[in-house]
C-alpha cells in the first residue's frame, strides 16, 4: 500500500522560496495565483495543495537549472548588484553610515526590490527551519518595512537590542512576529518597543 504524500509546511514553502531567491510575488505569478494566497500558504493560514506543491518544486528546479546552464548569470558584472554589507541599521528612517558598511556583496538582481537596500549577516538559528541560517547573507529593502505581508521574514530591533529576523503572521485577530525554530515567544507586531528596519527579499550563502 503506498503512502500518501504530505502536503508541504510553511517553513518547507519560504525556504524553497528564499533558495531560489523568489519574492512571493514572483512565486505568485508562476503559480498564477494571488500575493495574499501565497501569504496564506507561508503563514499556514491555509495549506498549499500537494499537486500546487508539486509544481513550484518543478518551477524552481527549472530556474535553478536554467541559471546553471547560463553559467549563473549573477557572477557576470553585467548581471550582478553591489550592495553594502552592513553591521548595523538605524531605526526611525532606516538607513547607515559610511562607517557602518563592512564591504559590498555583489547580489543577483532578482533578489533586490525597488527602493534601497543593504545586506545583513546572520547569527543564530532562529530562522533555520526556514531556510536562514548561522552566517548566511539577507538582503533587506528598508523601503518596503511598511508594505510587509503576511509570511515575508522582517528585520527587526525589540528595545534597542541586536538586530533578529522573524516571520509575520497572523494571531487571532492581530499580528505577531515569529521565530521558525521553536524556543523564542512570539513578539506583538504592533508592540512599542519593535523596530521594522526592513523586510528580507533574498538569501544567499555566506563566502567571506
Amino acid at each position: 500500500m503506498a503512502i500518501p504524500e504530505e502536503r508541504p509546511t510553511p517553513e518547507q514553502i519560504r525556504a524553497l522560496r528564499h533558495r531560489v531567491g523568489w519574492t512571493q510575488r514572483d512565486v505568485s505569478l508562476r503559480l498564477d495565483v494571488t500575493v495574499t494566497t501565497v501569504g496564506r500558504w507561508e503563514s499556514g493560514a491555509s495549506p498549499m495543495p500537494l499537486a500546487t506543491w508539486k509544481g513550484l518544486q518543478y518551477e524552481a528546479r527549472r530556474e535553478l537549472e536554467r541559471r546553471a546552464s547560463a553559467g549563473d548569470l549573477p557572477e557576470a558584472p553585467a548581471f550582478a548588484i553591489a550592495l553594502p554589507l552592513v553591521g548595523e541599521i538605524s531605526a526611525g528612517t532606516p538607513a547607515w553610515s559610511d562607517e557602518d558598511v563592512i564591504e559590498h556583496v555583489r547580489v543577483d538582481p532578482r533578489m533586490v526590490r525597488r527602493g534601497r537596500s543593504c545586506v545583513l549577516r546572520v547569527s543564530g538559528g532562529s530562522m533555520a527551519p526556514a531556510g536562514i541560517v548561522d552566517g548566511d547573507l539577507v538582503v533587506v529593502n528598508v523601503e518596503a518595512r511598511d508594505d510587509a505581508q503576511l509570511g515575508d521574514i522582517l528585520a527587526i530591533r525589540v528595545g534597542g537590542a541586536d538586530t533578529a529576523l522573524r516571520r509575520l503572521a497572523k494571531k487571532g485577530r492581530g499580528r505577531v512576529l515569529e521565530a521558525a525554530a521553536p524556543g523564542y515567544e512570539p513578539i506583538p507586531k504592533d508592540d512599542e518597543e519593535v523596530e521594522v528596519l526592513g523586510v528580507v527579499t533574498g538569501v544567499l550563502r555566506s563566502s567571506l
